[in-house]
């Protein structure tokens, strides 16, 4: 087991009828260990998720999703929050039962609520987990944002015992590259070795000579003059049945807190 984590929620009694459940219920059982749950217990089986998704009358409600998606705010540290990411990933996919843009809807409402920087920052990065499975442009507006974020996201030490830290921009930057020049999603359909972008302008802001700034700012540039193209790259990638992403994995098998 990990650390304990007291934002998180306990799972409800074994003998709590699923249609009962309050959305806090059903994230008390995504982010605990299965084998420590009762025998008797809804969520106990491997598949104790589609029932729960099948009997709980909040999966069909897509402002259930917005109370899932803060359960990222409290975390505290970087692999804190990847680790809470991934749940909040797994309990949208496997459990709540509403369509694709409506879940995409939810994160950018939630989004557009939030007041404080560093809750916003964490919600545009989810982006990773989040983007490549639901493939809603709308869902980038919040990781450009942050391309403007000059801010310390996370700090590490160095094999020569420095301190080396990246900043939000930097971070960001690097996420929209991944996303951008992935095959399956906005360089979908595009030649052998060509990406969405073209090769003067990855030179430009990923080439490594450009300064942090003016890379960050020449790709929040580019993204805007080519918004269209990216919305109907993401609209190929959604509309592609067969798609690759990386599904989400089981986090009751084992206990994230």
């Amino acid at each position: 087991m990990g650390a304990p984590r007291d934002y998180l929620p306990d799972p409800p009694s074994f003998d709590k009828k699923v249609a009962d459940y309050t959305v806090q219920d059903v994230v008390g059982c995504a982010f605990t260990c299965r084998a420590l749950l009762p025998n008797g217990h809804p969520f106990k089986p491997a598949n104790g998720f589609a029932k729960i998704k099948s009997d709980w009358p909040g999966a069909k409600l897509p402002a259930n999703i917005d109370v899932i998606l803060t359960y990222v705010f409290p975390t505290t540290d970087s692999f804190d929050e990847r680790s809470i990411t991934n749940g909040i990933y797994w309990t949208i996919h496997e459990i709540m039962d509403v369509p694709a843009t409506e879940k995409a809807t939810a994160f950018v409402r939630v989004y557009d609520a939030q007041t404080d920087s560093v809750k916003k920052r964490k919600l545009a990065f989810m982006n990773q987990k989040l983007f490549p499975y639901l493939a809603d442009e709308r869902m980038l507006l919040p990781l450009k944002d942050m391309l403007d974020d000059s801010s310390v996201y996370r700090t590490e030490r160095t094999e020569g015992g420095g301190v080396a830290t990246t900043s939000v921009r930097r971070a960001a930057k690097g996420m929209f590259r991944r996303i951008l020049f992935d095959k399956d999603l906005l360089s979908m359909d595009t030649d052998e070795g060509k990406y969405l972008m073209g090769e003067a302008d990855i030179e430009a802001i990923f080439g490594g000579t450009a300064t942090e700034e003016v890379s960050c700012g020449l790709l929040k540039t580019w993204i805007t003059d080519h918004w269209q193209e990216i919305a109907s790259q993401a609209a190929k990638a959604r509309a592609k049945a067969d798609r690759e992403y990386e599904p989400p994995s089981n986090i009751s098998s084992r206990s994230p807190r």
